[in-house]
């Protein structure tokens, strides 16, 4: 849908780039910078976002009440990375758009959508010629990733991302199109409204709303045989208030977060 086009734009000399789209890609991309990179503003509305819905509740939840960061933070690693990200989708929605395909609700003209308190914003809305509407989500990923995708694995948390936008937009169908980002390959997959994780997201949404401090959903992880948590866990900025008992041990090359004795 998206990439056979953009691939066969890029392997031509391309087409010269309308002043317009120059300029609403330098103002996205300054804007990206300085959010990423510049002073972060403070969150005025604690909501939950599609990004992050099919993730660990507890976790959101402590977003929610207000509780103080104190786990993993945003460091530098994770600020370039997700400029990156921000890159990608600035440039694999423009140069669609350069190749001919109708996408609206993008760049600088993206809106804000709203369902049952849960927030979030499309990359795009793709429109075929039969006029469908598909979600548009653009994802960088490294290879292992990119591979999964490749054999027709998408991450639950992408599946919930693309469902609750689904969801806002009353849209159907998502084409969700990866950047390879060891090798600059995309791939593309299409995503069908999933029932069962629509009514799930129904579940969370009505349990963030009820969530208090002395009410906090149950903690969805446990430590394995060897007292070790999941990845996830060593990467939330929260991983010190809920789990008060743990400890950062380095194995090998990289710190793991694993259970005191």
């Amino acid at each position: 849908m998206l990439v056979d086009k953009i691939n066969a734009y890029l392997s031509t000399s391309g087409l010269e780039i309308p002043e317009a789209m120059r300029q609403e890609i330098a103002k996205l991309a300054v804007g990206s910078f300085a959010s990423k990179f510049g002073l972060r503003e403070e969150r005025k509305q604690k909501t939950p976002y599609f990004s992050s819905i099919g993730k660990c509740l507890r976790a959101q939840a402590y977003d929610l009440l207000g509780f103080e960061p104190n786990g993993k933070e945003i460091d530098s690693r994770a600020k370039m990375i997700f400029f990156q990200g921000d890159m990608v989708e600035l440039a694999v929605i423009q140069i669609a758009k350069l190749a001919r395909c109708n996408i609206a609700d993008c760049g600088l003209d993206q809106e804000t959508l709203d369902y049952n308190g849960m927030r979030g914003r499309a990359d795009g809305i793709l429109i075929l010629p039969s006029e469908e509407r598909l979600l548009v989500e653009v994802k960088s990923m490294p290879s292992y990733r990119f591979e999964q995708l490749e054999r027709g694995v998408i991450d639950d948390s992408y599946r919930y991302q693309c469902n609750a936008g689904m969801l806002a937009a009353s849209l159907s169908r998502t084409v969700f199109v990866a950047m390879n980002k060891d090798s600059g390959v995309l791939h593309e997959a299409i995503i069908d409204r999933d029932s069962a994780i629509c009514a799930d997201i129904e579940k969370r949404l009505e349990t963030l709303k009820t969530v208090s401090k002395e009410t906090l959903p149950v903690r969805p992880y446990a430590p394995d045989a060897k007292g070790f948590y999941p990845w996830c866990c060593r990467y939330c900025a929260h991983f010190k208030t809920c789990l008060p008992n743990s400890e950062l041990v380095l194995v090998k090359n990289a710190y793991k977060l694993k259970e005191k004795k």
